[in-house]
């Protein structure tokens, strides 16, 4: 007898016929094991959300017109609570985020079929007392097409008003006859009404930025604000004669509106009349709107009120005068025209939703403005990076300006040019770097006392072109990282300042781009062996903390 003899093909092929049995038996209950456990794990994360909801809508009950309020708002979104710290983002192996729908994307949602505007983000109610909530939530694998898991709930009704009053808002302090602080206004239209430009008491604090009112309707409770100062400079546009696609659109509805705190909370969704006009004495017709949350003042609103919006600074209107020329006010408080293509400055406007409640004691003056209900200072000891762009700071005796933050660094500009007499700039590869003149002086002199605080982080150095649309992102790959640069064209708060100063975009190899106090365009050029100001931008890292101030010009915070 043979003592090894193996299987024979018959025998191999009942084994193979057997695993495949075995295995059409087993890999079905495996799979639908797997799939319930993630569907569980997505149920459970949906749990956790709803947990989160809870809290914020008992936190937000009085702005949302307390106990007796009947009605609901799309109020925010589950990517707003991760940021708010409400909860933690959705972790696993996959690489899945599940997020409401208006965390995607128009063409991430395409994918899947969803139209956003059918279904719930967060939606707060607030009947007889009781606050309860409805949202949708999708995950989905990043950079693809593959859904995991979608719970999506339709809307149902309107939710766009309160019908309680709100004995704490900031229409009725503003407009109620009895009340001390009522603003001196004229009627605009019906139950519209415009502020008289000679008015002190029409300042708002939100958001680290300092707002005035300059329209509020009675009917629908809503306030209309525009920024007290200049935010930035920037292009109205290079190429669309569209204002909706138009560069300074973007930049208003994008990089400004991921500056504000929680603005599904405080602002609505309103309409702006970018209607051509010849002139600013007659209405625009209504033929050109865009719905958007950020806007700006159109020629004839500016016409209407023009005193404490004149501040000696060029800005731009939102009315067209025609396809290549823009409305602006000028340094002198006149109206002018100006092609698309140039740098002025941008004054944001907001309308808040009618729900929004003030701080008491608030008197509407610059010493003591209007506060609006969670949207408070930061406490002594707290982080940084918990603050807001646009907010003051003193640093080593110096004044800083908030510009942006991350998880890991805070980024601040000086408010001020630095009191050097020799700043002559000499370029190393003609680019900014920590090997110039400056970048030497700036790391290894000026900011010794800080360097334990700074850390290093990414500066875009794209050439800046007027024929060219100045966004937030980066336009080539000329990115490096230091602790410490200059102002970047485009970025908040690269605005004139003291005196003449250097930014980190080159004009082109041998010309270098300057911001002027003053004059038609605040943007020259200069040579790189001429000479300029500086106003440092700073990278503070995470784990600085603040104390005193309020983070206003004249009560900055202190960093410890």
């Amino acid at each position: 007898m043979n003592k090894n003899k193996g299987f024979t093909l018959i025998e191999l092929i009942a084994v193979v016929v057997m695993m495949g049995l075995i295995l059409l038996i087993v890999f079905p209950a495996t799979s639908r094991l797997m799939r319930d456990n993630e569907e569980k794990e997505y149920e459970t994360y949906y749990d956790l959300v709803e947990k989160s909801i809870e809290l914020y809508s008992r936190s937000r009950r009085d702005d949302v017109g307390g106990v007796g309020a009947s009605g609901c708002v799309d109020d925010t979104t589950i990517g707003e609570l991760i940021e708010q710290n409400y909860i933690k983002e959705f972790e696993n192996d996959n690489d899945v985020v599940c997020k409401s729908p208006g965390d995607f994307s128009e063409a991430e949602l395409a994918q899947i079929d969803v139209d956003p505007s059918e279904y719930v983000n967060v939606r707060i109610e607030n009947k007889n007392g009781v606050v309860s909530t409805k949202f949708s939530m999708i995950c989905k694998k990043q950079d693809s097409k593959k859904v995991y898991f979608t719970k999506l709930i339709k809307k149902e009704g309107t939710c766009d008003k309160y019908v309680a009053e709100v004995s704490n808002s900031l229409i009725k302090a503003i407009s109620d006859p009895s009340s001390a602080t009522k603003l001196n206004a004229q009627v605009l239209s019906g139950n519209d009404y415009i502020v008289n430009g000679s008015v002190t008491n029409n300042y708002v604090w939100y958001s680290g930025k300092m707002w005035r009112i300059v329209e509020y309707n009675t009917n629908d409770r809503t306030v209309k604000l525009v920024t007290d100062d200049i935010q930035s400079l920037v292009t109205y546009d290079t190429s669309s004669t569209d204002y909706r696609s138009s560069n300074i659109s973007v930049w208003l509805n994008n990089h400004f509106l991921k500056t504000l705190n929680n603005p599904n909370r405080y602002i609505l969704d309103s309409e702006w009349n970018y209607t051509a006009l010849s002139n600013g004495n007659t209405a625009p017709a209504r033929t050109n709107l865009m719905t958007a949350k950020v806007g700006m003042l159109n020629l004839y609103e500016y016409t209407k009120i023009k005193g404490f919006l004149d501040k000696g600074n060029n800005y731009w209107l939102l009315s067209k005068k025609d396809n290549n020329n823009v409305w602006y006010v000028g340094q002198d408080a006149t109206t002018k025209s100006g092609v698309v293509n140039e740098f002025y400055g941008v004054r944001p406007s907001i309308v808040l939703r009618p729900s929004v409640s003030i701080v008491s004691g608030g008197q509407g003056t610059i010493s003591n403005p209007y506060k609006l209900l969670g949207d408070t200072a930061g406490n002594i000891g707290a982080g940084l990076n918990t603050r807001y762009p646009g907010e003051y700071v003193t640093i080593n005796n110096t004044k800083f300006r908030i510009i942006s933050k991350t998880s890991k660094y805070t980024r601040l500009v000086a408010v001020d040019a630095l009191n050097i007499a020799d700043l002559q700039f000499h370029y190393f590869n003609k680019v900014y770097s920590d090997d110039t003149y400056i970048g030497d002086y700036l790391n290894n002199t000026w900011a010794v006392p800080i360097q334990d605080k700074l850390v290093s982080a990414d500066f875009c150095r794209d050439l800046m072109d007027k024929t060219k649309p100045q966004t937030t992102a980066c336009q080539t790959t000329d990115i490096h990282s230091m602790k410490i640069a200059l102002p970047r064209i485009g970025e908040m708060y690269t605005i004139p300042a003291n005196k003449e100063y250097w930014t980190l975009n080159n004009y082109d190899e041998t010309t270098l781009n300057v911001i002027t106090p003053t004059g038609t365009t605040y943007i020259a050029t200069k040579g790189i062996e001429d000479y300029s100001g500086v106003r440092p931008v700073i990278n503070l890292s995470s784990t600085v903390t603040i104390s005193g101030g309020n983070g206003t010009i004249d009560h900055p915070y202190t960093v410890q």
